[in-house]
């Protein structure tokens, strides 16, 4: 596959196909969401139980080797949760370009592209993209390609 094959293809318009990683990274983003609301839901359960032992060993329902075991049982769990709520990243992902603001900054880029030497366009590449996925077009042979997948850096 030449370059200047995957050059045409980097600036058609009709090569560049919206990123299924960045709908993956959207979707990943919202089942962290999701998560988050999991665990801080369960971390509340666990407090209100705590205080419905509390109660019945108040209340002379549960002794107090029970109200410790149970007690220590969902501290435990809370821990658990915890720690997997601090691996989870807080801060949502920095916002993705659409596919159409991509089609334009690769359109002003054409005119700068002209003018670089080949170090240069590697490294604007580099710059633009942290994966570049290239590929044949279906049914067709490596005389056409097509920008199949990217995640811009």
């Amino acid at each position: 596959m030449s370059e200047g094959k995957v050059e045409k293809a980097l600036f058609e318009e009709t090569a560049i196909h919206y990123p299924r990683s960045a709908a993956a990274e959207t979707t990943g983003t919202r089942n962290a969401k999701y998560r988050i609301k999991e665990i801080e839901a369960e971390i509340k359960r666990i407090k209100k139980r705590r205080r419905k032992w509390q109660e019945a060993f108040a209340n002379d329902v549960i002794t107090l080797e029970e109200l410790r075991e149970r007690t220590q049982e969902d501290r435990e769990r809370e821990e658990l949760l915890k720690a997997e709520l601090e691996l989870i990243p807080q801060t949502a992902a920095p916002p993705r370009i659409s596919r159409d603001e991509l089609i334009e900054a690769l359109k002003n880029l054409r005119y700068v592209w002209k003018r670089a030497s080949r170090q240069e366009r590697k490294e604007m590449i580099r710059g633009i993209f942290s994966r570049l996925v290239v590929d044949k077009e279906p049914g067709g042979s490596y005389k056409s390609v097509i920008i199949k997948d990217f995640d811009l850096a």
